[in-house]
């Protein structure tokens, strides 16, 4: 099409059909309605139809238009070329697109016509400056178009009212197409400008742009948005699936050639006067000039800004790749080098292993096992040496070690980087051999060996206090061969007893809230009081006495120690029982004696005062009471005047007994007591009447004899008649005596069985 026109001298070219001359656009892209719709509905006359009124001289439209045409080729060319520079210096990203170069103004308008459409479907998807730009463009148009309206109304006048019409028509469709020529030429440049961020402001711009240049492009831009305005949609429509964008200029295009060859008459007549539409676009682009520049940069850079995008993601993808497929390799090639070989920080009995295959590893883990000792350091400085022969060690083999690189996994070695240090065993031990090694090493079982003790609460001078731990040197054994165990698979060479906290510790200290727990209630307990009396006797118990027995156990528990009350009972017990013990007697004769033994008497039962006295102690009682008794006499005026006032007595020595009751002697008699001679001799002691029988036999070695009164004291011994006897008293018993018991004579036994009962005390002396 440019070639065509260039032959024909311009953009239009002028068909004769009959004598009506006709205008043509040379390109059909874009075809404007002929009038502008305002939001009120009010139909306006484009600029060009008012414009022509004016017109100084009549000229070819067809010339005026290819005048200023080749005009303006010549500062398109200049401007690209000054833009072309400052873009190269702006822009150094490798993406940026080529300039193209327009050489002629037909060659201009064909690049200019196929970005129109293009240049359309972005306005329609342009931000809210565009839209503010566009509303105030309508504005400045309408107001062009009433003003040319206006100067144009006079001749209007003249004219019929169907000439009206069709100069109007006529006027307003060629002033449509010559102001998109000028339209599509700005928009082509916008295209072509470089998209980068850095790009120069566009005040900058417009400030290097010739004056009729800037008017030339505000006019077009302001005459094709009136245009877009009288054919389009409410704003709310503006956004369109592509092909209806596409297709409805072409249709539009198609309407606009039927019209114009049904009207041929209306355009030659309508030729003198579009001579003047130039001018007429001017004045009309004038007004919308200073809204559009507003509204240019904003709508530049929201075009700009993705074309800029995306020349800086596609570097970014490419490295991100490049960068993963070299961690992909890198990760490969470790994870098949650690399949050969240990991790990094592996260690196999001591022996670093990171980085070796399991050929070179072996032999020293081998050499350990022959050659290994370990050395044991106590708290005190004594030191002993453990071999390996002590110990039972024994190499695994390479198999084992095998093992252990074969459980490493080599391709998580990004984690185990992460990890620390990794120790493995392949030198076996005798379990038995250390127990025993244990159990007899010096720092063990030796006689320097001091145990450990836990703090705790004492009685000492009548208080309470808290004795201080003591550490000890007792070693922890089970600990011990824990760290000897450990120490072998490390590799280590030395075991520190005291670092390693190997030795039995105390559980409590003096500081421990059990400790001080226990020593307040030691304290209540120590306020405890028990008095025993025995008659007139007393025996205290207090702290003096019982304060060494309170202990605590190994939980902090205070008790009273058992075994010392206990030994304290039965010591308590020799010294104050009367049974088989000693009691102070006032004969008959009126002389005090002692008499030891017999089965008469007090005895302490020492089982159940140790449960008493305990509970006491504990609950710090202050009581006086008698202590308890297996075995009791009849009274107890004192520890040892047990007898009281009624009892048997008899005299040995005198041959006699007396029988009191109640204070009152009822029997006075003299008696034969066992032969002496003969081993049969009564025994001295106290005993009380065990029971009474009438008409019993007496048996004994080599005798049987019937007797009418038995009164048994001790065993087989005891008091009854003896009809046989005509003497008694005096030394029959030494020679004649009987077999031990006390020999009666008939007429006083009745007497004496009458006075007595079971429980009788019967003294011997």
């Amino acid at each position: 099409m440019s070639q065509e026109n260039e032959k024909k001298g311009g953009l239009f070219e002028r068909t004769d059909r009959e004598d009506s001359p006709k205008v043509k656009p040379a390109f059909d892209e874009d075809v404007r309605q002929d009038d502008v719709t305002t939001d009120d509905g009010v139909t306006s006359k484009a600029p060009a139809e008012a414009a022509t009124e004016d017109a100084g001289e009549a000229k070819d439209p067809t010339e005026v238009v290819n005048e200023r045409l080749r005009e303006r080729s010549f500062e398109i060319a200049e401007s690209e070329d000054d833009e072309a520079d400052a873009a190269s210096k702006a822009d150094e990203t490798p993406e940026a697109a080529p300039k193209k170069t327009v050489e002629t103004a037909a060659d201009a308008i064909d690049a200019m016509a196929a970005e129109v459409e293009a240049s359309e479907k972005a306005a329609d998807a342009a931000s809210e400056p565009e839209a503010a730009s566009e509303e105030a463009s309508k504005e400045t148009s309408e107001d062009a178009a009433d003003a040319a309206e206006t100067e144009a109304a006079e001749p209007e006048e003249a004219e019929t009212d169907e000439g009206k019409k069709a100069d109007g028509s006529a006027e307003s469709k060629l002033a449509a197409e010559i102001d998109e020529v000028f339209a599509a030429m700005p928009e082509a440049e916008e295209a072509e400008a470089p998209t980068d961020e850095t790009t120069e402001p566009e005040e900058d711009k417009a400030d290097d742009k010739p004056v009729d240049e800037t008017a030339k492009s505000a006019e077009a831009e302001a005459v094709d948005e009136t245009a877009e305005a009288s054919e389009s949609e409410p704003v709310e429509a503006d956004v369109k699936p592509a092909d209806e964008t596409t297709e409805a200029p072409e249709a539009e295009a198609d309407k606009a050639d039927e019209a114009s060859s049904d009207k041929t008459e209306e355009a030659d007549a309508a030729a003198p006067q579009a001579e003047t539409v130039e001018a007429a676009a001017a004045e009309a682009a004038e007004s919308a000039a200073d809204a559009e520049e507003k509204a240019e940069p904003k709508a530049k850079k929201s075009k700009q800004q993705p074309k800029s995008r995306q020349r800086k993601a596609a570097p970014k993808v490419k490295i991100v790749g490049i960068a993963i497929a070299a961690i992909a390799i890198i990760y490969a090639a470790f994870a098949v080098y650690f399949n050969y070989h240990f991790f990094p920080n592996t260690a196999i009995n001591g022996l670093a292993a990171s980085g070796k295959t399991v050929s070179a590893i072996s032999s020293s883990v081998e050499n350990r096992a022959d050659t290994y000792s370990v050395e044991l350091k106590g708290r005190k400085g004594e030191t002993e040496k453990i071999t390996a022969t002590a110990l039972g060690l024994k190499y695994q083999g390479k198999k084992r070690v095998q093992q252990i690189l074969s459980n490493q996994n080599g391709f998580a070695w990004p984690a185990h980087l992460l990890s620390g240090k990794k120790s493995y065993s392949a030198i076996s031990y005798d379990k038995d051999k250390i127990d025993y090694l244990v159990r007899n090493l010096f720092q063990v079982s030796g006689s320097q060996v001091e145990a450990a003790r836990n703090a705790q609460p004492v009685y000492k001078d009548g208080k309470i206090v808290i004795e201080d731990q003591i550490s000890g040197s007792t070693v922890d054994q089970t600990k011990l061969k824990k760290l000897l165990i450990n120490a072998i698979a490390a590799g280590d060479s030395t075991i520190n007893l005291k670092k390693e906290d190997c030795y039995v510790q105390p559980k409590y200290t003096s500081s421990s809230k059990k400790v001080k727990q226990a020593a307040a209630k030691m304290r209540k307990m120590i306020k405890a009081e028990i008095t025993y009396t025995f008659g007139s006797d007393k025996v205290v118990i207090d702290k003096s006495v019982f304060g060494p027995w309170l202990t605590v156990d190994d939980n902090m528990n205070v008790t009273v120690d058992q075994t010392q009350l206990k030994q304290y009972l039965y010591d308590l017990a020799y010294k104050t029982n009367t049974y088989y013990g000693k009691h102070t007697f006032k004969t008959t004769g009126g002389s005090t004696i002692t008499v030891n033994g017999g089965n008469y008497g007090w005895r302490i039962d020492r089982d159940a005062e140790a449960k008493n006295l305990t509970q006491e102690i504990e609950a710090g009682k202050v009581i006086t009471r008698d202590p308890e008794y297996s075995k009791k006499g009849k009274v107890r005026n004192s520890t040892y005047d047990d007898i009281g006032d009624s009892y048997v007595e008899v005299s040995i020595s005198d041959q006699h007994m007396w029988v009191y009751k109640d204070g009152k002697k009822v029997v006075d008699t003299a008696v034969v007591t066992g032969d002496v001679t003969k081993g049969n001799g009564t025994t001295p002691g106290a005993y009380y009447i065990a029971y009474k029988e009438r008409h019993a036999t007496l048996k004994g070695e080599g005798y049987s004899t019937p007797v009418s009164y038995w009164m048994p004291f001790n065993g087989g011994q005891g008091i009854h008649d003896s009809y046989w006897r005509g003497a008694y008293g005096g030394t029959i018993y030494r020679g004649n005596g009987s077999h031990g018991c006390v020999n009666t004579p008939p007429a006083q036994v009745a007497l004496v069985w009458d006075n007595v009962s079971q429980g009788t005390p019967v003294i011997v002396y």
